[in-house]
């Protein structure tokens, strides 16, 4: 199995040459690492042209067609920054490969293209194009593959593999603790999460002496984790908490997925979490955790019987512990229960020194007028942020309890995630179902 690493590629644009300009002072570039399944890239001018071509990395420098070379540099986590320094006789230029969509797909996130004055071949115009690819390999799940279970597969990865599963419904626990581990169901890169042909299934209460963590059909401890296209369910029944994800680590993301159980379905509980286009679904407390910063972008949540749907856990003023739900839509989920409509609340504070935000969302008459409410009628709530800014159905109204707070502007991303770096660009700008 090959693993790649961040490729220089070196190519020449066929332009006449006529003159020399004076050479410019040397430029630093600096790289953002994403993914991409080979070293490839196309920029469209109808195919890839001979010298973009490039075969497996064999060496520290490898020989393209018509002499040029490309270096390979060492390898690189995705989304960490690699700065390359280029000749003194080069000049910048920096392209977005979205105004190219056939220049790369979109696991590539920046091409920087340095034009040097001097010509080259008779061309007085070329261009080395620094695109940054993971290193690392593809492990095929299904049951004619290389591996039969995705537990498997995360025992054979290293730093940086994508975990490729094929359509199929796969029975098992999984507990992911390495970094940089991407985990890819069949239907990407599809952006719905009721699409998925993958399903990760496990049937644990909490209560068999494992506790919550315990009980999690996916643990996701590493960091860096990225996760595409993937059902993950805890079917263990109504009787008590029954985990289906467990997130544990810094800059995981999840993207198009779907997280289904009854109670406490996603234990969002240390380190920073993104969420895109996913769809929850619970009864009770079924967005759950201690310290975790977790952005919930575009997710719809689906509740199936009246009662709270977060359960924030922060116990201090501490700068860790943060939900923000930024347009999402809040549903009936399929079979709910007679009565949830009108009767669901946005959550209630586990602990209390609670944050929990939902902003620029739609609660489809799912949520009480009340919106929130308390662990115990004794529970002191001086602490506790329930906010809501630019909600409809219901908007908020005097009938919210007293210790919620109608905010004036939006929260930031940038206050929960100290960088988007690591993010898919493309689900920070992306409509709600």
């Amino acid at each position: 199995m090959l693993r790649y690493s961040a490729v220089l590629l070196v190519a020449a644009l066929a332009t006449a040459a006529t003159a020399t300009a004076t050479k410019p002072p040397p430029v630093t570039v600096t790289v953002t690492v994403a993914c991409a399944p080979t070293p490839t890239v196309d920029l469209g001018y109808g195919r890839t042209p001979d010298i973009l071509r490039t075969s497996s990395v064999t060496s520290d420098t490898q020989l393209l067609p018509n002499g040029g070379v490309a270096p390979y540099f060492p390898q690189y986590g995705s989304n960490s920054s690699v700065q390359v320094v280029a000749p003194d006789d080069f000049g910048t230029q920096i392209t977005d490969p979205e105004d190219n969509e056939r220049f790369a797909k979109d696991d590539i996130s920046r091409c920087y293209t340095i034009m040097p004055a001097n010509s080259f071949l008779r061309s007085a115009i070329w261009a080395v194009s620094a695109v940054a690819f993971v290193s690392g390999a593809i492990l095929n799940v299904g049951s004619d593959k290389d591996y039969q279970t995705i537990g498997n597969a995360v025992s054979a990865a290293i730093e940086g593999d994508t975990i490729f599963v094929n359509p199929g419904v796969y029975r098992e626990q999984v507990i992911i603790e390495k970094n940089n581990i991407t985990l890819k169901g069949s239907t990407f890169p599809s952006e719905s999460p009721f699409e998925n042909s993958v399903e990760l299934i496990h049937a644990l209460y909490a209560s068999d002496g494992v506790g919550g963590q315990g009980s999690a059909t996916l643990s996701v401890l590493g960091d860096y984790f990225t996760m595409y296209n993937m059902n993950v369910t805890n079917d263990a029944g109504q009787d008590a908490q029954a985990i289906a994800l467990y997130t544990g680590g810094n800059n995981q993301g999840f993207y198009s997925s779907s997280l289904l159980g009854w109670q406490d379905t996603a234990l969002v509980n240390k380190g920073t979490q993104f969420f895109g286009r996913c769809y929850i679904e619970g009864a009770v407390d079924f967005i759950y955790g201690l310290s975790a910063n977790a952005w919930f972008q575009c997710i719809t949540i689906g509740t199936v019987r009246a009662g709270p749907i977060t359960a924030q856990g922060r116990d201090s003023d501490s700068p860790e512990g943060f939900y923000v739900f930024e347009n999402v839509k809040v549903i009936l989920g399929p079979n709910a229960a007679s009565g949830t409509s009108g009767n669901s609340n946005l959550g209630r504070p586990w602990r209390d020194y609670a944050r929990v935000v939902f902003q620029n969302s739609d609660f489809t008459n799912v949520i009480s007028d009340v919106g929130w409410q308390a662990w115990t009628a004794e529970q002191n709530t001086t602490n506790v942020l329930f906010a809501e800014y630019n909600n409809i159905n219901p908007a908020w109204s005097s009938s919210r309890v007293d210790f919620a707070t109608k905010l004036e502007a939006p929260v930031e991303i940038s206050t929960i995630l100290e960088s988007t770096s690591w993010v898919d660009d493309k689900y920070l700008d992306i409509a709600p179902l």
